[in-house]
């Protein structure tokens, strides 16, 4: 079992949530069949514990793993893009396992999803 939350918020270690990787501007697929998605997402100061996300493709009915980060730092942020198959339908999940959240009595998390470099989704505030 996990240990009981804090009644008051952990101290953050940085001031601003700090990037662990790169972001770079969107660009095109090399082949045409593909589209550019790209998702960002903030953890909370439980990132580390409790966020992350998935790309899944549907096949045969069903939503299939395609490309996700399963563990995150805390108060980071982190950017995935990938080239996807354009005439395929695929659902981008958030995980926050605890359930309370990545935004806003943990920290000021978040996540946006882009499609060939148009936001689709931005969502600060979501709960389980």
């Amino acid at each position: 079992p996990r240990p009981a939350r804090p009644t008051t918020s952990p101290t953050p270690t940085t001031s601003a949530p700090t990037e662990t990787r790169p972001t770079y501007p969107p660009t095109l697929c090399k082949n045409p069949k593909q589209n550019l998605v790209e998702v960002q997402m903030t953890t909370d100061f439980y990132g580390n514990l409790d966020n992350s996300f998935r790309i899944k493709m549907r096949k045969e009915g069903k939503f299939k793993k395609r490309a996700g980060v399963k563990k995150m730092e805390s108060s980071s942020t982190m950017t995935l893009t990938r080239c996807l198959p354009r005439r395929k339908c695929f659902r981008v999940v958030v995980y926050d396992s605890y359930g309370d959240g990545i935004c806003c009595n943990y920290g000021e998390g978040m996540y946006t999803v882009k499609w060939n470099g148009e936001e689709v989704v931005s969502q600060k505030q979501f709960t389980d």
